[in-house]
């Protein structure tokens, strides 16, 4: 860790003491006691950074702070001891648990680290659970004000090295962190994932033996084939599951070409077998999915 970012550490740490200077309690444990309504959100912002704090009904604490350059994660116990770790594990409404640094440094951190963070982060406006383990150390909150992290996204999110956020920027919808795609890398995959407006998200999994398309958090899912049209004017009809030994010619072409018209387009609907249908408007995906036709057919090389 560079001199640059030990010193920015500090000044993050002495800001946050800050927050609770005039108290006149002059104890960070008392005024967090007085301050913070327990299972709810409390957001506390200076003009350097955002500091998201909720306790639960056992007087712990775990408190997110962002800047432009770093994002931090803690956690308090009652005893008012830190068990912050280098890295935890989270669980969002009791789904698929997530594991990421609780010190994220923005365009440095790995692809994955930044990825994983960077979901924690967009679904946490939604989260009625969040469990927390650091080590041996477990903890539960269920927040009632989720839904008042309208901010949180943009002041926390971590830019990989593909920065995609940028096209988001310039089409001014900064403040919107659905329909753009996210993507990363995790146990030899290539991941892409997108959710829309009504909280559907789609997830393409790609490695050199096949891929996959899934609708996360649905219990139906999509069926074997889809249907997609993209922009209002080309069907393509793909499998959601191809390998290496388990294909046709038909299915490669279709594969392929669902990948690349996915790349160049700004609008699609993918019909699912039982005929339930997910509207998907992406600003970004020329600059995301721009390797994903190359990385979900390495299968036929």
């Amino acid at each position: 860790m560079g001199d640059k970012y030990m010193n920015k550490l500090l000044i993050l740490v002495l800001l946050i003491g800050s927050l609770f200077a005039d108290d006149k309690l002059g104890n960070l444990k008392n005024a967090a006691n007085s301050l913070f309504t327990k299972d709810k959100w409390d957001i506390v912002k200076t003009k350097e950074i955002s500091v998201y704090t909720l306790k639960n009904t056992k007087d712990e604490s775990l408190m997110l702070t962002c800047d432009k350059e770093i994002a931090l994660i803690g956690l308090l116990g009652s005893d008012n001891k830190s068990y912050t770790t280098d890295n935890i594990t989270v669980s969002l409404n009791g789904k698929k648990s997530t594991i990421f640094p609780t010190m994220i440094y923005k365009n440095i951190s790995s692809e994955e680290e930044t990825h994983n963070f960077n979901y924690f982060l967009h679904e946490l406006t939604d989260a009625n659970n969040i469990f927390v383990k650091a080590e041996n150390n477990m903890f539960m909150f269920t927040p009632k004000n989720s839904k008042d992290l309208i901010n949180v996204f943009e002041d926390c999110y971590s830019k990989s090295s593909s920065e995609e956020k940028e096209n988001i920027q310039t089409n001014n919808q900064v403040s919107e962190s659905k329909d753009f795609w996210e993507n990363g890398w995790h146990q030899g995959n290539s991941l892409y994932h997108i959710s829309n407006k009504n909280n559907s998200r789609l997830e393409i999994a790609c490695n050199f033996e096949g891929g996959s398309i899934n609708l996360m958090d649905s219990e139906i899912g999509l069926g074997g084939v889809i249907n997609v049209i993209f922009d209002g004017e080309r069907k393509i009809i793909t499998p959601t599951h191809i390998s290496i030994d388990e294909r046709t010619s038909s299915d490669d072409t279709a594969w392929s070409n669902f990948m690349y018209w996915l790349q160049n387009s700004k609008h699609f609907v993918i019909e699912a077998e039982n005929g339930k249908k997910y509207t998907f408007e992406p600003v970004n995906s020329q600059k995301i999915l721009e390797g994903i036709v190359e990385s979900c057919t390495e299968y036929t090389m």
